[in-house]
């Protein structure tokens, strides 16, 4: 994305989980907003944002980067005064492939009237927060409804993990542990807290973790419920939120089109932009207030 004028092209992160949207100004941006003509400050007295605290001077404000950084800045998706996506309607759409594998093609972002905006409803709140209602793993329900209604989840790309409330992240973990039994010899601790094998994911590993989400499931397949963190060594994106709320991580977002349209949130299968997913069915994802 090119920033500032002249305009600079910046390599930013794309996170659904901050409606900030800002570039660090260093050696590898090469931005110096002093030199840019569009450069204006703006005071952060009465603005909306789940990014940013009061700073110690008035009209100032802090914010806390939030983990690893790719490239040289953040494109903020959630909603708030200072969203990007409030300058295109509101709405934007994004597209996945499979993040397993090297080369991959047909992902995309689209801001504004390009967004693909379709399938069926699911509530969502301000942060791109959902309601998990279930999580059952080979289509057995863990009996977590009520715990996971208790507790906020955020659909979020710039989380890398499937994150859940402790009771719910050590049910998983144990029910997928002992169906791992038979890999167990060539468990590792290489990316503690992560649980890791090593070796590549088993091409006939049957393990299919699902969340319900109102009318709608997010299927987490083997591809999506593993990452091949390095060719000897494959781990399970599933760790323990450290503050009382659900993620639900980038890792979702494989073959799957997630949009948001002011007060609506859509998505489409992955097959109808040209991204091939064989081993899963298609499935629409959509928020309305």
């Amino acid at each position: 994305m090119a920033i500032g004028y002249p305009m600079i092209q910046q390599r930013l992160h794309i996170d659904s989980g901050t409606d900030l949207t800002y570039v660090l100004q260093n050696p590898h941006s090469d931005y110096n907003p002093l030199a840019s003509s569009s450069f204006r400050y703006r005071s952060c007295l009465g603005l909306r944002s789940a990014s940013l605290t009061p700073g110690a001077m008035k009209g100032r404000c802090d914010f806390e980067k939030r983990g690893q950084l790719a490239g040289t800045g953040t494109l903020g998706l959630a909603p708030g005064d200072l969203s990007i996506t409030s300058s295109f309607n509101k709405t934007f759409s994004i597209c996945l492939g499979n993040l397993n594998r090297f080369q991959r093609t047909n992902e995309f972002l689209a801001l504004g009237d390009g967004a693909v905006l379709s399938g069926p409803t699911v509530a969502l709140g301000n942060l791109l927060n959902v309601t998990m209602t279930s999580i059952a793993i080979n289509e057995q329900n863990l009996g977590l409804d009520i715990l996971l209604s208790m507790s906020l989840t955020i659909m979020d790309t710039g989380h890398s993990a499937l994150s859940l409330v402790s009771n719910a992240y050590h049910a998983v973990i144990g029910n997928i542990k002992e169906k791992m039994v038979a890999y167990e010899n060539a468990y590792t601790t290489d990316y503690n807290p992560l649980l890791c094998y090593n070796g590549k994911i088993p091409k006939n590993l049957g393990i299919n973790l699902s969340l319900g989400i109102g009318n709608v499931t997010i299927n987490f397949p083997k591809r999506k419920l593993f990452y091949q963190m390095r060719r000897d060594v494959y781990c399970l994106i599933v760790d323990e939120s450290v503050n009382g709320r659900n993620y639900i991580g980038i890792m979702a977002f494989q073959d799957l089109n997630v949009g948001s349209a002011d007060e609506d949130i859509k998505s489409s299968s992955s097959e109808e932009h040209g991204i091939q997913s064989p081993e899963e069915e298609s499935m629409n994802l959509r928020r309305a207030n």
